[in-house]
């Protein structure tokens, strides 16, 4: 076996240094991996601050929108009628396993089982 000498005079095992040598090579690609993630944690960051402002603009828009809408029923002696929640049918049924025939007409309702409010 080929052992190394170190500073001090004492002898080195082989497999020891492979092992300090691998452990190296590891830190190095774990640190490699650390930076890449932490570069794309920041693009990702950049774009959902991006999309947060776009949401936040369009949520005023809206905002002012209904206001206005108030605000033009109310001087024309009238009053403003918020809109309802849309009622989306459930397209997983089938995967779900229930039947289209389960859900009927209950007093002017849907079936509010297959309903999904938006």
């Amino acid at each position: 076996m080929a052992d190394e000498v170190a500073k001090g005079g004492v002898i080195i095992p082989e497999s020891v240094l492979k092992k300090q040598k691998r452990a190296e090579e590891w830190e190095e690609a774990k640190k490699k991996e650390i930076d890449e993630k932490r570069v794309k944690n920041a693009e990702n960051r950049k774009l959902i601050f991006s999309r947060a402002k776009v949401y936040a603009k369009e949520y005023d828009e809206q905002e002012k929108e209904l206001v206005r809408l108030k605000r033009e029923m109310k001087f024309k002696g009238g009053f403003y009628v918020e809109p309802e929640a849309r009622l989306l049918l459930q397209e997983a049924w089938n995967q779900l396993g229930f039947d289209s025939s389960q859900c009927y007409l209950q007093n002017s309702h849907l079936c509010s089982y297959h309903l999904l409010v938006l």
